[in-house]
């Protein structure tokens, strides 16, 4: 991709109270990464994402793939990918009784198949759902998604969706719109976003009609392909932050040009303040700037020391994720007041690691009950502060606290391939 020169350099200063977005390339174990570092007012670590230089598959990407094999029992296909140097791979589909299918080398083809519409060499169109870890293939799904700034189109699905942010008035006036003009998507639905929330009615119908007609070109330009064919990479991790949590951050921060230039080119689509966008180009590395080496190895370690002299021993069992707090030196602390402690770092460490699925918490024991109510109180408030859905179950009588998060992407581990 060419880019327009970047205009003279004016170096920009951000208050030193401010959060941060850092987006840089770092070596990690003789392999360069693209990591995001999401720092906030005090400059300490609240999120990590990690996405390899090379081409790997990342989560959606979107396929024309070619089914290899159909094994009946566990009902399972396996598809053969095309990355952007042209070498093939393989992901893993799981078949159901009914899914929605978009077969590119047969348009006649029933889009919705019952039972054995799968064959060995069709091409079909597909996204990743989930990245390979280790010796995992990576996951598909046929019914993949399209976006565009306030819309997302999935295929496979019927209807219009709404959020719940959007009134009455404004859901009635758009589907009236979209009703009388025809212009309900065929095959799939369309959503729209929060961030649409108080567009002008006009204005987000108009990018619906634009936003419909690109998807039905699209699709239609597909049609008699073959795979394993790429068709389009997903968004970076860091534009998809930008689109959807900016209010995480006050300030972006880059050393690098091609992604400050996607920075600048989504901020005039959503209109974000170009002066928090700042490209970095000192001489003193922005990871030294902001100790970026030294965070990320902390993120790494098994054990979390807390002020107090406590610690966190983090450690993963094969069905589940076991946090120990252990008192250490902090003698002079009771139970309650170190579980208190821990609470605030546990809720930061669980989201920096991107930890899911269940997870187990042996506290300190305490004696008054209270005591106990306060800690899942707090840990409750804590959780629901974190943007993926995590779930506070309560103590057991073993005073082991129940945890269960949702996974949306890998952990911090599995993106550094440790």
């Amino acid at each position: 991709m060419s880019y327009q020169p970047i205009k003279p350099f004016q170096k920009k200063e951000i208050p030193s109270n401010s959060r941060i977005l850092i987006v840089t390339d770092m070596n990690f174990h003789n392999a360069l990464y693209r990591m995001e570092f999401l720092l906030d007012e005090n400059k300490n670590l609240v999120d990590i994402f990690c996405q390899p230089k090379d081409n790997a598959l990342r989560v959606g990407d979107l396929y024309i793939a070619r089914i290899d094999s159909v094994i009946r029992h566990p009902n399972v296909a396996f598809l053969s990918l095309c990355d952007l140097d042209g070498e093939t791979q393989r992901g893993y589909l799981r078949v159901k009784d009914k899914m929605p299918l978009f077969y590119t080398d047969k348009p006649s083809k029933k889009d919705f198949y019952q039972g054995q519409g799968l064959c060995q060499g069709d091409s079909l169109l597909v996204m990743i759902e989930k990245a390979a870890v280790r010796s995992k293939e990576p996951v598909l799904t046929t019914q993949f998604t399209m976006e565009s700034n306030h819309l997302i189109y999935t295929y496979g699905r019927c209807g219009l969706h709404f959020p719940k942010s959007f009134r009455k008035r404004e859901k009635q006036e758009l589907t009236d719109l979209i009703q009388s003009n025809s212009m309900l998507p065929k095959k799939g639905s369309i959503a729209f976003r929060s961030n649409g929330k108080g567009i002008d009615t006009a204005d987000l119908y108009a990018e619906y009609q634009t936003f419909l007609r690109s998807i039905e070109e699209s699709l239609e330009n597909l049609c008699h392909k073959k795979g394993p064919m790429l068709i389009k990479k997903a968004k970076a991790h860091y534009l998809d932050r930008l689109l959807h949590n900016q209010e995480e951050f006050d300030y972006i921060r880059t050393d690098l040009e091609d992604v400050y230039h996607e920075f600048v080119e989504m901020a005039h689509e959503i209109k974000f303040d170009l002066e928090k966008i700042d490209y970095y180009t000192d001489n003193f590395p922005i990871s030294n700037l902001y100790s970026l080496t030294s965070k990320l190895d902390e993120a790494l370690h098994t054990t979390v020391y807390l002020r107090s002299g406590a610690s966190l021993v983090i450690e993963k069992t094969e069905a589940m994720y076991v946090i120990d707090i252990n008192s250490g030196k902090s003698s002079k602390l009771t139970p309650f007041q170190i579980n208190m402690e821990a609470c605030k770092e546990l809720a930061r460490q669980i989201r920096i690691r991107n930890l899911s699925g269940i997870i187990v918490i042996d506290f300190l024991k305490m004696k008054d009950l209270r005591e106990n109510e306060t800690i899942v109180k707090e840990m409750s408030r804590l959780s629901q502060l974190d943007p993926t859905p995590t779930k506070v179950y309560g103590l057991t009588r073993l005073g082991l606290m129940e945890m269960t998060r949702n996974k949306e992407y890998a952990t911090l581990k599995e993106q550094l391939t440790l």
